[in-house]
């Protein structure tokens, strides 16, 4: 597997969300749901996990695939609603 990085703004959203990077690092490397994002040109990983002592919830990972590394950009919960709105618009496309 490649080497995870994590940008300045991923890791503050981590600690917003009370996420640990080892969660993050769980939904990009087990993800249920797999996206590419036409719009921003990131890859997206979806996966269902159980943050901190909360029930589960659907979180989604943005990040960006170079040559030796993925970097992760971003995270947050995220519904079947948005998903479905995001793939009827055409904006994401089923990897």
């Amino acid at each position: 597997m490649k080497e995870i990085r994590f940008t300045s703004y991923f890791k503050d959203r981590l600690k917003i969300r009370r996420i640990t990077e080892e969660v993050s690092v769980e939904v990009l490397n087990y993800a249920e749901q797999r996206f590419y994002d036409r719009s921003t040109g990131r890859f997206i990983a979806i996966k269902n996990v159980k943050v901190a002592k909360r029930r589960s919830q659907q979180l989604m990972l943005a990040y960006e695939d170079h040559d030796d590394y993925l970097l992760a950009v971003t995270i947050h919960t995220i519904t079947n609603q948005q998903i479905n709105s995001h793939l009827r618009s055409g904006r994401w496309i089923r990897q």
